[in-house]
């Protein structure tokens, strides 16, 4: 008698992090940019984070798939928004991306550079999921066809370049940030 075979059964199980990663890859389905900001703010579309965490945590889940970050360096800049009191939180953010085979099989991506402007006590939050977001848009090549910015070619700019202003810098004064090997980046 011979057992049926599923589609489970057919694929064999990665036994390490690259191919559990590369397994996670060909069974992720294309994310498109299906959220649109606030007029306000622009109006750009845009792929959020639950999007990726929906098509991806059930995958990671069957492939034995952990991500785990440690913030390599941070700090906190206190910034003037429309004459109101802002922070920047920005942080350096790697992630230890376990696989299948156990404590010993991992690889490391970043650090990331990440920012989270915020009014509040949600700066770090939104600088800790910006670069979640981004570990997982590029480690996985996530992206969707309608999405290619090279796909056409843009309008060329006559005006004359002006530099922008990234708001003034007030109370704090903050340490340059520094990568592992302690050098200013």
């Amino acid at each position: 008698m011979t057992t049926p075979k599923t589609p489970e059964a057919e694929t064999e199980r990665p036994t390490n992090v690259v191919a559990a990663l590369s397994a996670v890859m060909r069974e992720l389905p294309g994310i498109g940019k299906g959220e649109v900001a606030a007029q306000q703010q622009g109006g750009y579309h845009y792929r959020g984070i639950e999007a990726i965490t929906r098509e991806v945590q059930p995958l990671f889940a069957k492939y034995g798939v952990v991500f785990a970050p440690r913030v390599v360096s941070h700090e906190v800049i206190d910034i003037e928004v429309n004459s109101k009191p802002w922070t920047d939180t920005r942080a350096l953010i790697e992630y230890r991306v376990y696989g299948p085979g156990g404590i010993e099989d991992f690889i490391t991506i970043g650090p990331l550079l990440a920012i989270g402007r915020d009014n509040s006590d949600k700066g770090g939050n939104k600088c800790a999921t910006q670069a979640f977001k981004y570990a997982l848009l590029q480690a996985l090549c996530i992206s969707d066809a309608k999405d290619d910015a090279d796909s056409g070619s843009p309008e060329a700019d006559t005006r004359a370049s002006q530099p922008r202003s990234s708001g003034s810098t007030r109370g704090r004064s903050a340490a340059p940030m520094t990568g592992q090997d302690g050098e200013a980046i």
